[in-house]
C-alpha cells in the first residue's frame, strides 16, 4: 500500500508531465509577438540611394527653377545653359536629404488632388539617377495641423512627408545658388523660393 505523501508526489509528477506535453503542443506566445515593434517609416522613394541621384530640379509654381546636376567629371554644377560650379558639400547634403525623406502617412488612392494642392503644386522636384530613372515629386498644401506637406511621387497615391524635409530642400537649393563654389563666378539671378509653408 502506498503512503499518502507518495500518492501526492505521483499526482504532482503526472500533472507536470501533462503540462510539459501540453506546452510542447501549445507553446506560450513569445515576448516578441506580444510587444508590437515600431517599424521605420518607408522612404518617400523606395530603394532610392542618394549616391545614384545625378540631377535635381526644383520648380516653383510661378515658373522659377533651380537645376543642380553632376557633370561627366563628377563635379556638381548649377544652371542649365551656362552652368557654373556648385558647392559640392551642399549638393551632396541636398541629395542625401532627398533620399532620406520618410513617409508620415499614405492617403487613399483617388484622393481629390485639388483639396490637398496637388492639382497645382507649390513645388515640383524632379530627380534623375545614374540608371536613367526619373522621379517627379509634386508638393502640395501643408497639412491642417502643420506637421507636413501633401506630396505625390509620379502617379502614386498621395502621401504626407515632414514639412522640415521640404523646407530643408528649398533652403539648400537657395544656399547653392547664393554661394558660388568658385571665386569671381557670375552670380545667378536669385530665385524667390519661400522656405515657409505654401
Amino acid at each position: 500500500m502506498l503512503r499518502k505523501p507518495t500518492i501526492i508526489l505521483l499526482i504532482v509528477l503526472a500533472l507536470l508531465i501533462g503540462l510539459v506535453f501540453y506546452l510542447q503542443k501549445n507553446p506560450l506566445p513569445s515576448a516578441a509577438s506580444q510587444t508590437p515593434s515600431a517599424t521605420a517609416p518607408a522612404q518617400m522613394i523606395q530603394g532610392l540611394n542618394s549616391s545614384n541621384i545625378t540631377w535635381i530640379e526644383l520648380k516653383e509654381k510661378d515658373g522659377a527653377e533651380i537645376v543642380v546636376s553632376k557633370d561627366p567629371q563628377g563635379a556638381w554644377m548649377v544652371g542649365t545653359g551656362d552652368k557654373q560650379a556648385a558647392d559640392n558639400a551642399r549638393a551632396e547634403q541636398l541629395r542625401s536629404e532627398i533620399a532620406a525623406i520618410r513617409v508620415i502617412s499614405v492617403l487613399p488612392s483617388g484622393s481629390p488632388l485639388a483639396d490637398i494642392g496637388l492639382d497645382s503644386p507649390t513645388y515640383t522636384l524632379t530627380l534623375r539617377t545614374m540608371q536613367n530613372e526619373q522621379y517627379e515629386i509634386h508638393v502640395g498644401k501643408e497639412t491642417s495641423i502643420g506637421n507636413g506637406y501633401y506630396v505625390q511621387v509620379n502617379d502614386q497615391a498621395p502621401i504626407v512627408i515632414d514639412n522640415i524635409a521640404v523646407d530643408t530642400i528649398v533652403g539648400l537649393m537657395n544656399e547653392i545658388i547664393a554661394q558660388p563654389a568658385t571665386e569671381g563666378a557670375p552670380e545667378l539671378e536669385p530665385l524667390v523660393l519661400p522656405t515657409t509653408g505654401p
